[in-house]
């Protein structure tokens, strides 16, 4: 549900992918920053391989081709232009990834997994400014 009125405020499915820090609000900058495509086919796959599996070699191969997809879906696709956005961007979707599948990684710690989700959420704003970096 929030998801959903995140989108309406972002304005729509359809709408520009490159953060603009004058005008976006720190919950536009958030969805902007994974592609919906990118995070839905990471979600589905989570869910479809069963969980015994552990982090299989369906989940290593989803995750690295899913970060790839990540990095051109904003690059050629949604036309980001600020390189910042875009590999920063690609290298937070492993961490979100990791922490959307704690139950499959035993040996990496839930918490520490968290606290750095949190510090990289929050490290957005700073990362992502005014700065645009062009192609």
């Amino acid at each position: 549900m929030i998801y959903i009125a995140l989108i309406a405020q972002a304005g729509g499915v359809g709408m520009a992918r490159t953060i603009d820090p004058e005008i976006d609000s720190y919950s536009t900058k958030l969805l902007k920053l994974i592609p919906a495509e990118v995070s839905a086919a990471y979600l589905s796959i989570n869910s479809f391989v069963p969980l015994h599996y552990g982090f299989d070699i369906n989940m290593w191969v989803s995750l690295v081709v899913l970060t790839i997809f990540c990095f051109l879906y904003l690059d050629r696709l949604q036309n980001v232009t600020n390189r910042i956005q875009t590999i920063f961007s690609t290298l937070c979707f492993p961490i979100w990834a990791f922490n959307i599948s704690l139950p499959r990684l035993p040996n990496l710690p839930p918490v520490s997994m968290g606290v750095l989700l949190i510090l990289v959420t929050l490290a957005i704003p700073f990362f992502i400014s005014s700065q645009q970096v062009e192609k």
